[in-house]
């Protein structure tokens, strides 16, 4: 059952999380990912220390939806 939560994922491309069977491993378990995924060119997994204005848009962009 696919629940209606706002979700977002945000990835350094330089994390092996940012590859994209995994981007599509957690979009097939949350299909309302799809659409949602930013991808931060010449970043890796602490994404958060360099570009912390951008995170904090996202995160407000994804409240404003609750």
């Amino acid at each position: 059952m696919v629940q209606k939560i706002g979700v977002r994922a945000i990835c350094g491309l330089w994390d092996p999380s940012a590859k994209s069977e995994v981007i599509e491993q957690w979009i097939t378990n949350l299909p309302q990912l799809k659409g949602h995924v930013k991808i931060f060119k010449g970043i890796g997994h602490f994404i958060e220390e360099i570009k912390p204005k951008e995170i904090a848009n996202e995160i407000i962009k994804l409240a404003r939806l609750i």
